[in-house]
């Protein structure tokens, strides 16, 4: 079992279900039909995607050795995302954007993120040992009020971040307006999606969703 590659592909499959949910949403009311939108959106996911998966890994190369990740290994991190940053900024080397980013701007909320999804990566490894499997080890983790408040707080982080990102990002004459309406209505509808994914992912777990 390799439970890295686990981790990463739940990760990964979380991330691209709260992207086509909140898509699915808004769309046919707010989706500028414009021709670099689905590339911008599809880019922006795997990116995040791939930034996880980083922090998984090298989370799990720490517990490992015994250790738990430090303030050190935050800044390390962090770092090795950039080099994720900078693929999504060649990938949308398109005519009508123009993108810069202010780490300054990104950095504490990108490594609070971090933190974060080191912590659960460390609890579930932690109880996988009498678990057969992840949903197992997520039931020996946690119960399900506090699993589904790791769900919405990540889910949350994700947004700010992806909405700090944005502000790098300015998308030129005559597509500006349209985008700056269409990313105000996608980052609004994706706080309210993340407590149905947040509901999906406790439900499939633990059979029920509990309410606080």
């Amino acid at each position: 079992m390799d439970k890295i590659e686990i981790l990463r592909t739940k990760d990964r499959d979380l991330l691209h279900d709260f992207s086509r949910r909140s898509i699915e949403r808004i769309t046919g009311h707010s989706l500028p039909s414009l021709p670099f939108v689905s590339t911008y959106l599809e880019a922006n996911i795997q990116k995040e995607a791939d930034k996880d998966g980083l922090i998984i890994t090298h989370t799990a190369a720490i517990f490992a050795a015994g250790k738990r990740t430090s303030s050190f290994d935050i800044e390390e991190m962090f770092a090795q995302t950039k080099t994720v940053d900078q693929a999504f900024v060649k990938k949308l080397s398109l005519p009508s954007i123009a993108i810069h980013l202010h780490y300054d701007d990104i950095a504490p909320i990108r490594k609070e993120r971090i933190a974060f999804l080191a912590k659960i990566v460390e609890d579930i490894l932690e109880h996988w040992g009498t678990a057969q499997d992840f949903s197992g080890a997520v039931k020996n983790a946690y119960d399900g009020a506090t699993f589904r408040g790791s769900i919405v707080k990540l889910l949350h982080l994700y947004n700010e971040e992806t909405r700090m990102l944005s502000s790098s990002i300015k998308f030129l004459h005559p597509f500006n307006k349209a985008m700056d309406l269409f990313i105000d209505t996608l980052f609004e509808t994706m706080e309210e999606v993340k407590e149905t994914i947040a509901d999906s992912c406790t439900h499939s777990i633990f059979k029920e969703v509990p309410r606080t």
